[in-house]
């Protein structure tokens, strides 16, 4: 890992499920910050590259943080859901996630996504 890679967010409201992640990411070299919330998410997006977030964060709560995100920051993002049907991958899509990603998650399709989406994460000045 280079110096300038940025960080991933993870956001997760199940905190097992976001210590997982993290520790599995963090393991593999990568910069993470963490929240439970979309307001702490909000709090942190500043300098991050990728957004790996639970949808399911309250009403809309992971897709207009990715809307939010997206808009202001260029970021890319990783919808995970316990929830894949066409509906949940339309609505992910439109609000700007990059893929999607049902729950369970796959330690490998989830280690190959973030590294596939990092190595073309925007830059930040």
């Amino acid at each position: 890992m280079s110096e300038e890679q940025l960080c991933i967010l993870v956001v997760e409201d199940d905190a097992d499920t976001l210590k997982l992640m993290a520790r599995l990411l963090d393991g593999h070299g990568y910069c993470i910050r963490t929240a439970s919330t979309v307001e702490k998410a909000e709090e942190l997006a500043d300098g991050c590259g990728l957004l790996v977030s639970d949808i399911g964060l309250g009403a809309e709560g992971g897709l207009e943080l990715m809307r939010d995100l997206k808009l202001r920051y260029g970021m890319k993002g990783i919808a995970v859901s316990g929830h894949a049907e066409q509906s949940d991958l339309k609505g992910a899509a439109d609000a700007g996630f990059d893929r999607f990603i049902a729950k369970p998650v796959s330690i490998e399709s989830l280690l190959k996504t973030v590294e596939e989406l990092m190595t073309h994460a925007p830059s930040h000045p």
